[in-house]
């Protein structure tokens, strides 16, 4: 088992710090945790709170200048801090760097997926973007000791027997692992809906959709449907970041720019109907998906591989027509319905998600 273990990011992300909370819980005290940084984004900071890594105990983080002798600086901080290996939490472009410090070196690197990857057997067309990414993964996963992946789609394409030719010779089947994002499970329970919401001061009788998250992905279907729904609340929780939902000057949107996990809870249970529409490939079923199931709130999503079907997972084209359609079916469901609906998104997200059964898992893949 490793002793030292350094996870890169380049800069600040809430998903990021959540993350490196995950591994302070879950590995040995005798391992040590470093994050290794810079200030990319000084000064440019949308919101106060952001890039300041807090809540971390037991990590070491070192913050470096970002420019040209960065690739030396890290490379020299793993030398002389005897690290073992090094993960990204993040983008990929980072994993140069990555090469360039292990390169005849003891330091290893994991390459962390979160996000897609293209698949030659669907590229039909001179796609130079999708060509030079996969390309890039194929290289740089060559050299590193293991592959991660949040997505299913991405680990069943590369766990196959029938791997396309340019997989079987860059990417081994043991280097694939899939290691969704964790829910803490404990943590975001079932409440009394009439309850919390008397607590939040919204309406208890009165339907009510939640989104958290970032509003670029996917907007103009969240537009569509508060437009179209007048009898609906819609709650967004998280940064407004497209250029449509501001315009809105509808009686049934309520909005807050953030919400710490303990009161994102109360949040979620007082919610029938949780939207998590996203653009974005291979981003796994996504961790606001996976806390809203643990509350026992349905949630609809895009169509993607996932480790098991769920009536309580409502999966749609990105339509806004499909959205409308699967809205106005879900309400129509009876009181009974629904509450059989809740307690098999609990169900779901505990037996698949929840941050207890992956912990091994995650033990195994970063520190053997």
């Amino acid at each position: 088992m490793i002793k030292r273990i350094c996870f890169y990011s380049t800069g600040f992300a809430f998903n990021r710090l959540n993350r490196i909370r995950y591994y302070e819980e879950i590995f040995p005290q005798n391992v040590e945790i470093f994050l290794f940084t810079t200030n990319k984004y000084k000064g440019t900071e949308k919101e106060n709170y952001q890039y300041q890594w807090e809540g971390l105990k037991r990590t070491k983080i070192i913050v470096a200048n970002y420019n040209f002798i960065l690739p030396f600086v890290f490379r020299k901080f793993c030398r002389e801090n005897k690290i073992d290996k090094i993960v990204n939490l993040g983008n990929r472009k980072s994993l140069p760097l990555f090469l360039f410090a292990s390169l005849f070196a003891k330091t290893k690197y994991i390459t962390s997926i979160m996000g897609w990857v293209p698949n030659e057997v669907c590229i039909n067309k001179l796609d130079i973007l999708e060509i030079w990414q996969l390309l890039f993964y194929y290289f740089f996963g060559f050299f590193s000791e293991k592959i991660i992946t949040n997505d299913y789609g991405i680990y069943k394409r590369y766990n196959s027997s029938h791997k396309p030719l340019l997989s079987r010779l860059f990417i081994s089947n043991n280097k694939v692992r899939f290691l969704p994002v964790t829910v803490t499970s404990n943590l975001f329970i079932q409440k009394s809906k009439n309850l919390v919401r008397k607590k939040l001061e919204l309406p208890v009788n009165k339907k009510i959709v939640i989104f958290v998250g970032r509003t670029a992905r996917c907007a103009n279907i969240l537009v569509e449907l508060i437009k179209s729904n007048k009898d609906i609340l819609f709650v967004i929780i998280g940064r407004i970041t497209d250029e449509y939902i501001p315009k809105l000057k509808c009686k049934n949107l309520l909005h807050f720019p953030k919400k710490m996990p303990e009161e994102l809870v109360d949040y979620y249970n007082a919610a029938d109907l949780h939207i998590a529409l996203h653009d974005k490939k291979g981003a796994g079923l996504g961790l606001a998906a996976e806390e809203s199931l643990s509350c026992g709130v349905p949630t609809i999503v895009p169509f993607t591989d996932i480790i098991e079907n769920s009536p309580a997972l409502l999966q749609i084209k990105l339509d806004k027509d499909e959205a409308q359609k699967i809205l106005h079916k879900f309400f129509k469901k009876s009181k009974k319905e629904r509450e059989a609906l809740s307690k098999e998104a609990r169900r779901y997200a505990v037996n698949n998600f929840s941050a207890d059964i992956w912990a091994e898992k995650y033990r195994k893949a970063y520190l053997e």
